[in-house]
């Protein structure tokens, strides 16, 4: 008999399924998650924010994961970047 070990790795979804999924979302979850993105962008793109802006974009953050943990706690942001 041959065993077979199964991993939990994250499997990629086409664009179209994502966007469909996003739909389904409550409009209050669709804008945490927008404001999670865009913050993200802000906090860690090419040319990260600094001084009063970081501290706007880190409270905003801090706001969409209440939101975000009230819906479903895996979906929130860690400040690592990583969901």
């Amino acid at each position: 008999m041959i065993a077979m070990a199964l991993t939990s790795r994250p499997v990629s979804k086409p664009d179209r399924i994502a966007d469909r999924i996003f739909d389904g979302l409550p409009v209050r979850v669709q804008r945490a998650v927008a404001f999670t993105a865009a913050a993200e962008r802000a906090l860690y793109g090419l040319e990260p924010v600094r001084g009063a802006t970081r501290e706007v974009a880190l409270s905003g953050l801090a706001r969409a994961n209440k939101t975000l943990a009230a819906y479903n706690p895996g979906l929130r942001v860690r400040l690592d970047g990583v969901r």
